[in-house]
């Protein structure tokens, strides 16, 4: 017996996708893939991921809820076709003919969700904002995830350095990141988008006559050089204009910036608040068995604490009084960090029993100067720390 090898190539396609079809006419998706000609068919809820229709002919046809990432639509005819609630993630409809059709609370899913790969930093290109672009807005959040020690500053140049933040979320991508929904050049004449999920969704160049977009979420959206104005668009986080994505992009690179120092930063200072918890402990610890503090840091057992790496001085500042008080103190070996001082107090529990209090101070602003020894405890034991810092748990 002679297979016909699309016949079985189809077949196969059908089998490996038992949701290729829940509520689609098997024959019509048969032939939708046989012949990509297949107008005012039912393909409702139909699997089509990653299917080529370019070119295809399914206008009037019913693909109401159907699966529809990553198909190719180029220039395809879907005038009048039901897409309602369809999911629409990385879908190319670049150049077809949408007039009419009812796109009503169709999905777009993250434009990045799956794509934290590797990409060569160099590679990265902000002249097409498609490219450069996708996930810029979940950097932020995303950016508290990088672990600090895998950050190589020395080795980049002052550009590489700017975006680092982007290269270490988005890594090393082997195809340019196209994973938002494309309809570019797409005709929408009288489309129903109502409810829409299209965040980053490209509209450059498609017709939007009367277009309804009321309630469709097109937030960072492309819309250069369209035809028409849709109807009850909310535009207001979309770009009408490359200089309102660079304005943006330039903004959201700053606050990435920021988030960046922020966090190396923060992963600097906690180097100093383990150090002067523990030395803070073990001079409590100290004056268990001594009945006085220390103004050695060897007698804390705690190691060598000022290394030439440390990102802190430590020091223990002599007080008139070691059987009452003891200060000691972080310095920052570089600026833009703040400053510690810890205390440990003595405190009658009783007329005879006596314990130890202490706190950590923090510098509220960046300081190479610690904060002031904080003043003893009041009658209730409590200690509260100079002007110009704030308590550190």
């Amino acid at each position: 017996m002679k297979f016909n090898r699309l016949a079985l190539a189809i077949w196969l396609f059908i089998a490996a996708s038992p949701a290729l079809a829940l509520a689609a006419n098997l024959d019509h998706v048969r032939q939708l893939l046989r012949t990509k000609n297949c107008p005012n068919c039912d393909l409702s809820e139909a699997n089509l991921d990653r299917v080529d229709l370019s070119n295809a002919n399914v206008s009037g046809a019913n693909l109401r809820g159907a699966n529809l990432r990553h198909v190719l639509f180029a220039n395809a005819n879907l005038s009048k076709t039901d897409l309602s609630n369809a999911e629409v993630t990385s879908t190319n409809f670049t150049g077809a003919n949408l007039s009419g059709a009812n796109l009503a609370g169709v999905v777009n899913r993250s434009i990045c969700t799956g794509l934290l790969e590797s990409i060569e930093l160099e590679k990265l290109s902000f002249s097409d904002p498609m490219y450069s672009f996708c996930s810029m807005v979940e950097i932020a959040e995303i950016l508290r995830w990088i672990p600090d020690e895998t950050i190589k500053m020395s080795t980049l140049s002052s550009q590489q350095q700017r975006i680092l933040p982007l290269f270490q979320i988005l890594g090393s991508f082997r195809e340019p990141l196209r994973a938002a929904t494309v309809m570019r050049g797409a005709d929408l004449t009288g489309a129903n988008l109502s409810g829409a999920s299209l965040r980053g969704t490209d509209f450059q160049y498609a017709t939007l006559n009367q277009a309804q977009m009321k309630g469709a979420d097109l937030s960072y959206a492309l819309f250069y050089d369209i035809e028409g104005e849709p109807r009850n668009a909310n535009l207001d986080k979309a770009f009408r204009n490359p200089s309102d994505l660079q304005a943006f992009t330039d903004k959201l690179l700053s606050q990435v910036e920021q988030a960046f120092r922020n966090q190396a930063s923060r992963a600097r200072e906690s180097e100093a608040r383990i150090n002067i918890g523990s030395m803070m402990r073990s001079q409590q610890a100290y004056y268990v068995e001594h009945s006085r503090f220390t103004n050695k840091l060897d007698d804390l057992g705690l190691g060598t604490l000022n290394k030439d790496e440390a990102n802190y001085r430590y020091d223990i500042v002599p007080q008139p009084d070691l059987t009452r008080s003891v200060m000691i103190t972080a310095t920052p070996n570089v600026e833009r960090l703040p400053s510690y001082t810890g205390a440990v107090f003595t405190t009658l529990i009783t007329n005879q029993e006596i314990t130890t209090v202490k706190i950590m101070c923090k510098s509220t602003v960046p300081s190479l100067t610690p904060p002031m020894m904080p003043a003893p405890p009041d009658q209730t034991g409590k200690i509260t720390c100079p002007s110009g810092s704030e308590p550190e748990e």
